[in-house]
């Protein structure tokens, strides 16, 4: 399972986990996004998984940018965080009434231009359990062109 955090049309850093079964615990693999600055998933929020017929153990992604204009770094995706785990986990995480004013500024639900969205597809590696990875990894990296 590949998910996405939720703070509305603001790109969030993503979780890969996995479960012997639907009903069973997951397991978090981490995020699956290689060498994302951002933090948040390349900017993007992934909405869908497609296995490519006729081809072994090959997934693409399908991920929204809702907002391309807007641009999530390290430092925005931390307040993000912050500021909607400290309803979750106050003694875990903290977030300042600026921080908090900043991430409510940048989640435009109301004024959003959707219209503008475009997509990221990027090919989904499968990396089989090993030492260091015991249940395995889900592996995303950003390519600016690929083919399959």
């Amino acid at each position: 399972m590949v998910t996405s955090g939720m703070t509305g049309y603001v790109p969030n850093k993503s979780d890969s986990a996995v479960s012997d079964s639907w009903d069973s615990e997951f397991v978090s693999l981490g995020d699956p996004h290689v060498g994302d600055a951002s933090t948040a998933s390349f900017n993007s929020q992934i909405s869908k998984i497609f296995r490519v017929e006729g081809r072994d153990n090959l997934f693409v992604a399908m991920a929204d940018r809702w907002l391309p204009h807007y641009h999530v770094d390290a430092r925005i995706a931390d307040i993000f965080t912050r500021t909607i785990a400290c309803n979750y986990a106050p003694d875990k995480y903290q977030a300042n009434d600026d921080e908090r004013a900043e991430m409510y500024r940048g989640n435009i639900l109301e004024t959003a231009n959707t219209s503008v969205a475009d997509y990221v597809w990027l090919p989904i590696r499968l990396d089989a359990p090993c030492k260091e990875y015991p249940n395995g990894r889900v592996l995303i990296e950003w390519k600016d062109s690929w083919t399959m």
